[in-house]
């Protein structure tokens, strides 16, 4: 059994298999972060690359949430063969303390969401 941290963001529990500080740039998700809360240090802006199912076997379902804590904005990209879909038009943090994520709903699609940039 894996203990779980529950952290609230904002008005929103959310439970995180692990806490994981990340300050390189680019970051590409390995294995280890489903499920987990990344927490994105670095001053400069960076590419977080969402890796295909052959090279990275996340389960469907698998949720990633990463907060920009640093000054740093956080775009979120596909690895040719990846989907991702979003709601706004970019797939950018909002700003410093802004939290994103990735739910993984298909083979290589995955929705992404949270405090996103308009523009």
């Amino acid at each position: 059994m894996v203990d779980k941290r529950t952290i609230f963001i904002g008005d929103e529990a959310d439970s995180y298999r692990q806490v994981k500080s990340i300050a390189g740039t680019p970051y590409t998700l390995v294995a280890d972060d489903a499920d987990s809360l990344l927490v994105h240090t670095h001053g400069s802006a960076t590419v977080l690359n969402v890796p295909l199912q052959a090279d990275v076997e996340f389960p469907i379902g698998t949720k990633i949430t990463v907060l920009q804590y640093g000054a740093g904005q956080i775009t979120w990209t596909a690895i040719g063969g990846v989907t991702l879909r979003k709601g706004l038009p970019t797939l950018k943090s909002l700003g410093q303390y802004a939290t994103t994520w990735a739910v993984k709903i298909g083979l290589n699609e995955w929705l992404v969401s949270g405090e996103l940039a308009a523009s």
